[in-house]
C-alpha cells in the first residue's frame, strides 16, 4: 500500500482501489502495443501527423480511407476502438466537477476508475488526455485550475498504475491565448507546489480555435480562476486568421520553452471553423461575407501548411527538426448539424468539398513504405517483497515472470522479425501485418527471469537486432525492464540508487 500510496499521492480511497486492480483481477488479453508512439519522432509518413475529429457519425461508417489520415479522437475512451484505415485512436477521461467546485475529491472521470485501468492494460503504451476543455464554461463543468492539476495527478497515476509505458497529455484549453495560458500556469504552479515535481506531461495537447474571450457571452468566454478581464476580443472574421493562428500557436511553444517543457511533441487535437454554412442558417462575419467551401478549404490547407513546415530555432521541437507542432486533428467529420468543417456529411456519407480537399492534401504528401517495429517488456518483480535480506556471500534463485509483446506500427507487414531477449535466454522470429491489422501485434511466450543476485540488474529484447529491416524507427526496437533487487542486500551492503522510470526516445 506504501508504493501505491506514493504513486497516486491522494486519498485512501483511491489507492485501495487501483491496488485492487493491480493485485485482484487478471489483466486483460492485449489488444494494441504502444500505439502512442506514433506521437513521438521521428515522423516517417507526414500524412500520419493528420487526423480529425469524429462527430456526428462512427468513424466505420464513412470511407475514412479516402482522407489517407494517421489517428482521430472522440473525446471519450473506448476499450474495442474502430480502427479503419490504419487509424491510431487516442484515449480521453472526460472530467466532472462536483457540487463543491473547489474540491477535487468531488470531480468524477468517465468512464470509471476500473475501466480506465482495464483500458490501459488492453492498450499498453497508448496516448490518454485528461480531460477536454476544463477552462471552458459551456461544458457545463469548467474546472478551477488548481482543481484540475490534483484532479490531473490522481488520474495519471491510475493510467500509470494500470500501465507504466502510457504516455500522458493534459486536457486541451480552448485555445493558446494569455489569459488561457494564465490558466494552465495555475495548473503548472499548483502541481509543482503540491506535489514536488513537474507536471508528468509526455505530449502537449491544445485545440487552435480563434474565439472570442468575453466572459459570459459568445464564443469561448474566459476561463475559471483567472480574471474576468483577460480575454482578446476576436471578430468573427478572425475564425480564418492563419497569422493569428501562427501567433498563438507560438505563444504556446514559448510558454513550454520557458516551462522547461520545449522538448515535447505539440498536438492539436481539435481545430477548425465553427461558424455555419448551411441550407437553413448561413452564418456572415462583420464584412457579410459567409464561411463558404471555399474559404473553409483555403483556411484547412493553410493550416495543415503551418503545421508541417512552420518552425522556430528557439521554441520549436527539435527532435523534429524544431517544427511547432507535430500532429493536428481537423474539425470534424461529420457535424454538419451544427458547426462547419464536416469532411463527410451525416446523412449520405458522401465526401464534402472540404474532405475531398482533405485527402487531396493527404496523398500529395510522401508516403515511404516502412515497418516500425515496436517491443514492450515486463518483469514481475512481487515475489521480491517478502524475502528477507540476503546476508554476505548468500546467493540466491528466484524466477520472475517476465511477459513481451510486439507490434508494427507501420503500414507493411514484416516477415521473420527476429527477437532476441539475451537476459531470458530467449529469441524466436516472428511475421506481423501492417498496423492495427489482426496479426500487428503478438504476445511473446516469453520464459522467466533467474535471478541469482541482489541489487539492480537489466534485462532486454531486442526486435530487429542486426539491423536486417529497414525500419522506420530503431529507437523502439528494444525495451528494457529493470530488476529492482536492491532491498536483497543487507543492511550494511545496501546502495540506494535513484529510482529508475521508463524511457522515452
Amino acid at each position: 500500500m506504501g508504493r501505491c500510496a506514493r504513486a497516486l499521492g491522494t486519498t485512501a480511497m483511491w489507492c485501495m482501489l487501483v491496488a485492487t486492480l493491480c493485485a485482484g483481477a487478471s489483466a486483460p488479453s492485449i489488444a494494441t502495443v504502444n500505439s502512442g508512439q506514433m506521437f513521438l519522432p521521428p515522423y516517417l509518413r507526414p500524412a500520419d501527423r493528420m487526423g480529425f475529429d469524429v462527430a456526428y457519425t462512427g468513424v466505420d461508417t464513412v470511407d475514412v480511407a479516402t482522407l489517407g489520415a494517421g489517428w482521430y479522437g472522440d473525446w471519450r475512451t473506448q476499450e474495442l476502438p474502430a480502427q479503419p484505415a490504419s487509424l491510431t485512436y487516442v484515449q480521453l477521461v472526460r472530467l466532472q466537477a462536483g457540487a463543491d467546485p473547489s474540491d477535487p475529491d468531488q470531480v468524477t472521470t468517465l468512464p470509471s476508475a476500473e475501466e480506465i485501468a482495464q483500458i490501459a492494460q488492453r492498450h499498453p503504451g497508448s496516448l490518454w488526455m485528461i480531460g477536454n476543455e476544463p477552462d471552458s464554461y459551456y461544458h457545463g463543468a469548467p474546472l478551477l485550475p488548481a482543481v484540475y492539476a490534483h484532479t490531473y495527478q490522481r488520474v495519471a497515476g491510475i493510467i500509470r498504475q494500470a500501465d507504466p509505458d502510457a504516455l500522458l497529455a493534459n486536457g486541451a484549453l480552448v485555445q493558446p491565448t494569455p489569459c488561457r495560458l494564465a490558466y494552465l500556469g495555475i495548473v503548472w504552479n499548483t502541481y509543482l507546489a503540491t506535489y514536488g515535481e513537474r507536471m508528468p506531461v509526455d505530449v502537449w495537447n491544445m485545440h487552435g480555435f480563434i474565439l472570442r474571450e468575453v466572459y459570459g457571452e459568445y464564443g469561448a468566454s474566459t476561463p475559471p480562476g483567472v480574471p474576468k478581464s483577460c480575454g482578446i476580443d476576436y471578430a468573427t472574421r478572425d475564425a480564418d486568421n492563419l497569422g493569428i493562428l501562427n501567433t498563438n500557436i507560438r505563444r504556446l511553444r514559448q510558454w513550454l520553452a520557458d516551462h522547461g517543457e520545449r522538448e515535447k511533441p505539440l498536438i492539436i487535437s481539435e481545430y477548425g471553423i465553427l461558424w455555419p454554412y448551411r441550407p437553413d442558417y448561413i452564418f456572415r462575419d462583420e464584412d457579410g461575407r459567409d464561411f463558404s467551401p471555399a474559404r473553409v478549404i483555403a483556411y484547412m490547407t493553410g493550416s495543415f501548411d503551418l503545421f508541417l513546415t512552420e518552425t522556430d530555432p528557439a521554441t520549436g521541437y527539435s527532435a523534429d527538426d524544431n517544427r511547432l507542432v507535430q500532429a493536428f486533428a481537423w474539425y470534424s467529420l461529420a457535424d454538419d448539424q451544427q458547426y462547419n468543417g464536416h469532411l463527410f456529411s451525416s446523412e449520405s456519407k458522401a465526401i464534402s468539398p472540404m474532405g475531398q480537399a482533405y485527402a487531396d492534401y493527404a496523398a500529395a504528401l510522401p508516403d515511404p513504405a516502412l515497418p516500425d517495429l515496436s517491443i514492450r517488456l515486463t518483469v514481475d518483480t512481487s515475489a521480491l517483497d517478502s524475502m528477507d535480506p540476503l546476508e554476505p556471500g548468500e546467493t540466491v534463485a528466484v524466477d520472475l515472470p517476465a511477459a513481451g509483446q510486439m507490434a508494427n506500427l507501420g503500414r507493411v507487414a514484416v516477415e521473420d522479425a527476429a527477437i532476441s531477449c539475451p537476459e531470458l535466454g530467449y529469441e524466436t522470429t516472428v511475421d506481423l501485418a501492417g498496423r492495427y491489422e489482426p496479426g500487428s501485434t503478438v504476445v511473446l511466450p516469453l520464459p522467466p527471469y533467474l535471478l541469482t543476485a541482489a541489487g539492480l540488474h537489466e534485462v532486454t529484447c531486442t526486435v530487429d537486432p542486426e539491423a536486417h529491416t529497414t525500419d522506420g524507427r530503431r529507437w523502439n526496437n528494444q525495451a528494457t525492464a529493470m530488476v529492482d533487487a536492491r532491498l536483497l542486500l543487507s543492511d550494511g551492503y545496501r546502495v540506494y540508487l535513484p529510482q529508475i522510470h521508463p524511457g522515452s526516445p
